[in-house]
């Protein structure tokens, strides 16, 4: 098995590291592999003509390219946090073969009030790659209105939608971007488990990265008691 990790905005692969420890001491045998929005970490010099979902999408699908010769022939695994998740989730339909699974933390869900703090993360850095994200992605500059749910309502796999409870802000920390009525237009997706954590917040991924990791590795074995073990909210009659 190959697991390909994704991160966020104004982050770098480095931060998808807590998941990917977790992920290993469940799945030992797995290789891992790193992608890197362009414009960000290491490929800050790394350009690409839009950053619109499906152009970071075709990127993202390049570098996975780049590190796994035959995604055809391997059993691939995606995990993504927040901007990273959502390209990964868009990416999942592009693949030949379906992936064996998807875990994603927390992938914006509209451009609109819950996103206030990560707008005000990308506005205060003069970065192009933010600049081109607030713009092209998220459409921030003109107030124009974008939703994004329709990317996780009939993925081609099972997946795990982590989402934080945390509505109060403090230091050093994002709240959660994601609402009950959020996850409510989800309901009815195939192959979708969705799972809130109380007291957790944006970076939700990382903090039940060990939670979050066990799950993954019931559901592949069939355990829906270990699934159930390692959760706090889960969607009823949920797909193993």
């Amino acid at each position: 098995m190959v697991i390909a990790y994704l991160h966020g905005a104004t982050l770098s692969p480095p931060s998808m590291y807590p998941i990917a420890r977790s992920m290993a001491a469940n799945f030992p045998h797995a290789r891992h592999v790193f992608l890197s929005l362009p414009g960000h970490g290491s490929a800050e010099n790394r350009l690409i003509p839009s950053f619109d979902l499906e152009s970071l999408v075709e990127d993202a699908l390049e570098g996975l390219r780049a590190q796994v010769e035959d995604l055809s022939e391997v059993r691939l695994a995606l995990v993504g946090e927040s901007t990273g998740a959502l390209i990964l989730a868009r990416l999942s339909h592009r693949l030949k073969q379906p992936p064996a699974f998807m875990v994603l933390g927390e992938p914006p869900m509209t451009n609109g009030e819950t996103m206030v703090e990560v707008r005000q993360e990308l506005v205060q850095s003069s970065k192009e790659a933010f600049v081109r994200l607030r713009e092209d992605l998220f459409g921030f500059h003109d107030q124009s209105q974008r939703n994004f749910h329709n990317h996780f309502l009939s993925l081609p796999c099972t997946t795990v939608l982590a989402y934080g409870l945390l509505r109060t802000s403090g230091e050093g920390f994002i709240t959660s971007i994601i609402r009950a009525d959020d996850i409510e237009q989800l309901h009815d997706a195939p192959r979708l488990i969705t799972i809130g954590f109380q007291g957790r917040g944006h970076r939700v991924l990382q903090s039940q990265a060990s939670h979050l990791a066990s799950m993954v590795k019931g559901m592949m074995l069939g355990d829906p008691e270990l699934v159930a073990n390692h959760s706090l909210l889960l969607k009823p009659q949920v797909p193993f």
